[in-house]
């Protein structure tokens, strides 16, 4: 890597340049060793958002903030593309939402693996802390606040899930939150939380790690549970019997109304089912499907763009493609005078790897994947084609290969997918909703406890029973609402801890947490107060007694006398 490449670089996304001239200003004022690098970039035009990322990918950014005060839908649709992109480098997103702007888009920007989200306020020490904690726990200044220890208080947190299908008797969802088979957990649904069910518990029935929609780390199938677990007392008498027949009938009889209910807002919502038909990975350098005025979100199918196959088994398996699209490319021969318009993209991109070469020789490589991991057969089409389809299909020893000696073209692309799409089986059930992913439905919360060792107006140390994924984003009610996002590091810290900055807050929340944090040490006092009037009864109860037993001996002694 090159000089310019190791400088420390802020790229914002968004026109408020006022606000990111007080970002500057805080970086260069406390961070002027690093000889910050500061760049803004913006697109009024929505169609045209998307094809910011080679401007983004082109100025290979340390911090990446975009404003989503306009054009939030596409500019999340920006984001996404960037953190599914495999980089050699990958930037520390932030996003920045308005404090007039819903809720909804501060939960789409978690779902969307943004790890730090800030409302725009007159705050940006804490904006910059979190960041430069977030890029490197060694070299970020001590924070000017105080912290308040606890012995260790229970919090209650909530995990992001994005639900992707619904039904009587399960959904769909994505979350950071890793859990296994079997696990109980509590939620908070559209559904929920609109008392379809008289339980708020679902019950885990399988986890996996492929064919994950948006950038969450895991993919589960629950089994929803329509009231409260019949908890059986052990039976010791006859009468028992009959009470505990009257309960599991009570309770029977509730799951079938809830049932019913939910079958008919299924038959009233099934409209709302519009799936993606094929999913679609897409390998090219130049990312030239994003040139496009239509964003890849709008089309029929779901596409997946990466620049090269470098992690050919987790792109694979994160996706897990019905059709792979190739754009080939010839290396550079060391006898061209000029650099081909490809290496000069290279040259210009710092992320990509300038040593991979989507090739045939790539090609074979993927072929032997799909052979061996792969439970079907992609269909592989191959743009600057060498070779007629039988004889690649020969070459490569794999018939569902075909080649074309046309430049890369979304258009044309689209027409491929056209006409395999009669080839591919895409069977949706009318008995489960695919929730859109821009409805309000698709998001919901998992309940989990924390404990809370130590906080103060900007970060927490926390820990847990369960393990807590780096970059994961908490969302906290209580004492007021905000966002914890752990760490993967943090200097002094403790064993089986973990750190977190505050994020998403409020200038009146600020306050709230405020109020908070100095109960607790008010708290504290009263305690020592409490303990300090406790020890001075116990020494007045130990001097009383002493001064009896005294005065017994005494008169002891004058009866001998």
């Amino acid at each position: 890597m090159s000089e310019e490449n190791k400088k420390f670089k802020v790229l914002y996304y968004g026109d408020d340049l006022g606000y990111f001239h007080l970002i500057q200003k805080e970086v260069k004022t406390k961070y002027e060793s690093l000889e910050p690098e500061f760049d803004q970039m913006n697109q009024d035009d929505p169609t045209k958002i998307q094809s910011s990322i080679q401007g983004i990918l082109a100025f290979n950014p340390d911090i990446l903030i975009i404003d989503l005060a306009k054009n939030d839908k596409e500019k999340l649709h920006l984001i996404r593309i960037y953190n599914r992109l495999d980089l050699f480098k990958k930037a520390i997103v932030v996003s920045i939402t308005d404090i007039r702007q819903e809720d909804f888009l501060i939960r789409e920007s978690i779902v969307s693996s943004v790890p730090l989200i800030h409302v725009k306020n007159d705050d940006i020490y804490s904006v910059v802390y979190s960041f430069m904690y977030a890029y490197s726990a060694d070299i970020v200044h001590e924070h000017e606040f105080v912290s308040a220890k606890l012995a260790h208080e229970k919090l209650e947190v909530n995990y992001q899930m994005k639900v992707s299908k619904f039904s009587s008797e399960s959904l769909s969802f994505e979350t950071s939150l890793l859990m296994n088979e079997d696990d109980r957990v509590k939620v908070s649904t559209y559904w929920h939380d609109n008392a379809f069910f008289e339980s708020d518990v679902i019950k885990i029935s399988s986890k996996k790690l492929k064919d994950r929609y948006y950038n969450s780390k895991f993919y589960y199938k629950a089994q929803l549970e329509y009231s409260p677990e019949l908890k059986l007392d052990h039976l010791d008498e006859e009468e028992d019997v009959v009470q505990i027949d009257k309960k599991k009938t009570e309770k029977e009889d509730l799951d079938r109304r809830v049932k019913v209910k939910l079958d008919r807002w299924l038959r009233q919502n099934i409209s709302m089912t519009k799936p993606k038909k094929i999913k679609v990975l897409v390998i090219d350098r130049n990312l030239t499907i994003f040139k496009s005025d239509v964003s890849t979100d709008r089309f029929d199918y779901t596409f997946r763009v990466q620049p090269h196959l470098d992690n050919l088994e987790s792109v694979m398996r994160r996706v897990d493609p019905q059709i792979i699209v190739i754009n080939l490319e010839k290396k550079q021969s060391i006898d061209d005078d000029e650099p081909s318009e490809r290496d000069k993209l290279i040259a210009a991109v710092p992320p990509l790897n300038s040593e991979r070469f989507n090739d045939l020789s790539e090609v074979n490589h993927l072929i032997k994947y799909i052979n061996k991991k792969m439970d079907h057969n992609p269909f592989i089409i191959c743009f600057n084609g060498p070779y007629r389809n039988d004889d690649l299909q020969m070459k490569m020893k794999y018939n569902q290969i075909m080649a074309t000696k046309d430049e890369y073209d979304i258009n044309l692309l689209l027409r491929f997918c056209q006409n395999l799409e009669s080839k591919i089986n895409s069977f949706v059930s009318l008995e489960k909703i695919i929730i859109p992913k821009e409805d309000v439905k698709s998001v919901g919360e998992i309940r989990q406890y924390i404990k809370l060792i130590s906080i103060s107006e900007c970060d927490a140390v926390i820990s847990s029973d369960y393990e807590i994924q780096p970059y994961t984003v908490l969302r906290v009610h209580h004492p007021c609402e905000f966002l914890l996002t752990v760490l993967p590091e943090a200097k002094n810290n403790l064993p089986d801890t973990y750190f977190a900055v505050i994020s998403g807050i409020t200038e009146k929340n600020k306050m709230e947490l405020r109020q908070y944090i100095n109960s607790i040490f008010f708290r504290a006092l009263e305690e020592q107060k409490e303990q300090e009037k406790k020890d001075f009864e116990e020494k007045k109860q130990q001097a009383i007694a002493d001064r009896q037993d005294g005065d017994e001996s005494e008169d002891s002694e004058n009866k001998e006398n």
